[in-house]
């Protein structure tokens, strides 16, 4: 049973360059997410049958450590991502540019209640953005 998910660490890093006047936008994101890790509470009365010795899980090997009744599990690895992006104003009104996002092809999941949100890998975006 899942009693509590302990949040990794998060942080990001945006660098960015203007040249030509503030037209031209050139840039990165450094992305860090921590271990993902959960705790989990152990009733042993659930985990074995104790009217017969021959249940294979009373036949484990392997001792479940205690702590108290709760056992943490790390569930994904730290990650660390890349981007980059670039930004044209073509003129007042008309921006377009380009998102590279995950370069260094990532595996990325946010816990949520019933699992698992996975991120996509490497993937290109392009923009247009026109105000009138």
């Amino acid at each position: 049973m899942e009693t509590s998910l302990i949040d990794p660490i998060s942080s990001s890093l945006t660098a960015a360059l203007t040249p030509y006047q503030g037209r031209l936008e050139l840039g990165g994101t450094l992305h860090y997410r921590g271990k993902q890790r959960a705790a989990y509470w152990y009733n042993q009365d659930y985990q074995t049958n104790k009217s017969n010795p021959n249940h294979p899980s009373n036949l484990s090997s392997n001792s479940i450590p205690d702590q108290d009744g709760f056992l943490t599990a790390n569930l994904f690895p730290n990650v660390m991502k890349f981007d980059l992006f670039a930004n044209y104003q073509i003129s007042d009104p008309l921006k377009v540019g380009i998102y590279l996002a995950n370069l260094t092809n990532k595996m990325d999941a946010i816990p949520t209640s019933l699992g698992y949100n996975f991120y996509p890998g490497r993937t290109a975006r392009a923009n247009m953005e026109y105000r009138f």
